[in-house]
């Protein structure tokens, strides 16, 4: 219960907008705890307009939580706007409990910009030992963005994205910064998204609201 009012002030301060960032390393959540995190993107072109707008920026704040089903795996819940899209996370490498290690993160939902749209994503986590409260980490995404109408296209997007976390596991910082290649035909102005990014994750975030 003492998630519902983080829950309902995530949903009124997101924007909807296309999430490019992982913002964590290998790291899977423990077994039967639940971490906060909340994220501002920038993304340097738009995929959620509609054709003939205005191909500019976009700014993003999201926030989830995430659940520790076992040593290994994980689900999170991240509220995109008035969207949500739901993933599964599963350590493939490494050992449970540290960074070091590569973890497999897919996930589905609804984004709801320009009519809606159906969101599928799939990502590779890879992330070294910490230096200290340092942990860098790297990976490949991809995303499919489907849209609900017919004024739409269908957007793909695919990259890689690097960061690091900054601090300790119940309460860090992941600066982070991704690029994907995102087709459009005549739709963009530009094949290429930039998507720099910042992510406060922990238990500790609870504790910094005071809740």
């Amino acid at each position: 219960m003492r998630l519902l009012p983080a829950l309902l002030l995530a949903l009124a301060l997101s924007a909807c907008a296309v999430p490019y960032n992982v913002g964590q390393t290998a790291r899977t959540t423990p077994a039967r705890t639940v971490q906060p995190d909340a994220t501002f993107q920038y993304a340097s072109h738009d995929r959620l307009r509609e054709p003939g707008d205005d191909d500019g920026p976009t700014f993003m704040m999201s926030n989830g939580v995430r659940l520790g089903l076992d040593d290994d795996s994980e689900v999170g819940l991240r509220l995109v706007g008035p969207g949500a899209v739901v993933t599964y996370g599963r350590r493939l490498t490494g050992t449970p409990g540290s960074d070091a290690g590569t973890t497999l993160i897919a996930g589905g939902g609804i984004l709801l910009g320009e009519g809606g749209h159906v969101h599928l994503e799939g990502s590779v986590v890879t992330s070294a030992e910490p230096l200290g409260e340092w942990a860098p980490y790297g990976g490949a995404r991809a995303q499919l963005l489907g849209p609900f109408g017919s004024n739409n296209e269908t957007v793909g997007a695919v990259g890689v994205f690097g960061g690091v976390r900054l601090g300790e596991p119940d309460l860090a910082i992941f600066p982070e910064l991704g690029v994907f290649y995102s087709p459009t035909g005549g739709f963009g102005e530009t094949d290429w998204i930039v998507a720099p990014s910042v992510t406060v994750r922990g238990d500790g975030l609870l504790r910094a609201l005071g809740l």
